[in-house]
């Protein structure tokens, strides 16, 4: 589907899947001007209540599960977007790409930071 030619790639998920499925992705894109662009909304870690009943659904399967929410589970949850962060950042680094997160609705300042910031 890409030319051969160096192209630019704007490859936009959530990226909860498998690290090991990413690579997969990633490989075949090394030759191209990749943005990683991952959308992450705040209700998925940071706006999550304290204390409280919670459903996650999961988009793809359409499976949602209640669960009840308390501050150390909160707090697990944002330390593994923390984590997980770091090993996304880690993997796109490996193939010369700089991730892109965003959250929220869409801001163009957050675009063009980016690219004055990453471009030479």
């Amino acid at each position: 589907l890409l030319p051969a030619r160096r192209s630019l790639v704007f490859l936009v998920s959530d990226y909860h899947f498998a690290l090991s499925g990413l690579r997969q992705i990633l490989h075949p894109l090394a030759m191209h001007a990749v943005v990683p662009v991952v959308l992450w909304q705040a209700a998925e870690a940071a706006d999550l209540p304290a204390w409280g009943l919670v459903r996650f659904k999961d988009a793809e399967s359409r499976r949602s599960r209640t669960v009840l929410m308390r501050p150390a589970l909160k707090q697990r949850i944002n330390q593994a977007f923390t984590v997980r962060r770091q090993q996304l950042q880690q993997v796109f680094r490996s193939f010369g790409m700089e991730p892109l997160f965003l959250s929220g609705a869409y801001r163009a300042e957050a675009m063009t930071r980016y690219f004055q910031q990453h471009t030479p």
